[in-house]
Parts: C-alpha cells; sequence; structure tokens
C-alpha cells in the first residue's frame, strides 16, 4: 500500500454522530492494497492455523474483500486452549473491510473476527456485513483478555457493530456468577 498517501479519516465528529441519514464515503481504494480470497478461505488471519499466533504485527492501508462469502478477517485458530496461543500485539490501521454491496447470494457475517491481546482497531471502515440467515457483526470480540482499542472507525453490521464475547468462556480464565446475587442500589 502507499501507506502515507492514505488520508486519516475522521470517521466520529459531532457532525457526523448528529446526521444518522447518511454514512461518511468509504475510503478512496486507489492508494490501497487489496486481499482477497477465491477459495472460501479467511482473507486476512492472524494465526498460521497451528496455534503459533501472530504477535506485534501491524496491518495498515489494506481493503480486504473477496467475491465469495467468508471471513474477511479472522484473528484465531478456532482451536486455541491457552491464552499464549492467541495472537498479542496487533494493529489494524486504515482498512477497509467489506462484503458486497447488495448481493443476494453471497454474505457476510463477520468483518472482523478478533481473538487475543493488546489488539487495536484504528480509523478503519468497515461495511456490507449482512445476512439473510445469520448474526452479523461489523466486529467480533470472540475470546481473549484484551485491552481492545477500537477508536475513530466507520462500523456496519447489520445485527451488531461491535459485539464482545457469545462464543463461550474465555480460554485461560474461570469465573463463577452467584446464581441469585445480592441486588445492589445506587443513587446520583
Amino acid at each position: 500500500a502507499n501507506l502515507a498517501s492514505v488520508t486519516i479519516p475522521t470517521y466520529v465528529s459531532a457532525t457526523q454522530a448528529n446526521n444518522q441519514k447518511s454514512a461518511p464515503s468509504p475510503p478512496a481504494t486507489s492508494n490501497l492494497t487489496t486481499l482477497t480470497s477465491g477459495n472460501g478461505s479467511p482473507v486476512l488471519g492472524c494465526t498460521d492455523g497451528s496455534n503459533h499466533p501472530g504477535d506485534y504485527n501491524y496491518f495498515g492501508g489494506l481493503e480486504v474483500t473477496n467475491t465469495v462469502a467468508s471471513l474477511l478477517v479472522f484473528c484465531s485458530s478456532g482451536s486455541e486452549t491457552d491464552v499464549s496461543q492467541l495472537p498479542d500485539h496487533i494493529i489494524f490501521d486504515r482498512l477497509y473491510v467489506h462484503g458486497i454491496t447488495a448481493s443476494a447470494t453471497q454474505f457476510f457475517v463477520r468483518g472482523f473476527y478478533i481473538t487475543g491481546s493488546n489488539v487495536s482497531l484504528v480509523n478503519s471502515y468497515v461495511a456490507d456485513i449482512y445476512s439473510t440467515g445469520a448474526d452479523t457483526q461489523a466486529i467480533l470480540f470472540a475470546q481473549g483478555p484484551g485491552p481492545y482499542l477500537v477508536h475513530n472507525n466507520f462500523l456496519e453490521g447489520a445485527a451488531e457493530n461491535i459485539m464482545a464475547g457469545g462464543t463461550g468462556a474465555t480460554i485461560g480464565y474461570d469465573c463463577t456468577v452467584s446464581a441469585s446475587p445480592t441486588p445492589t442500589t445506587t443513587t446520583a
């Protein structure tokens, strides 16, 4: 990518937040490198699939899309059993992640599927994440200890823009929730 020529957009502003009728324009793709995968595999991954995670990686100036329904950015092998197998210190900066506009046959259920720690998603645009048969998210933080930074992004998921959890217990961590917690009252 010609990253020096990819401007940092302002997706989050008072004007934009108050103008819910029009989405900001997607970024120009002339200076972005386009990544696709025509076989239905994830387009961009943060692990090699054998629980050897990517650590200390920067992804910037990329258009991530596909011609067939697939996972777009998938930061998991799906078989991690220990936190040390999760990606760590990953930065996504100025990515344009999108499905196919108004397709009736190719559905993209997630823009980003993130597991790991110290993951940042900044200055990016996620669009056309929808499906007629599944819950969809622009970003799913599936599991991991975090922290996660999401700053200055346009996120368009048909069901949720951001979802955290929902995939089961976080690996390497246990917690117990009381069946009948004592109610807490606060006043302000």
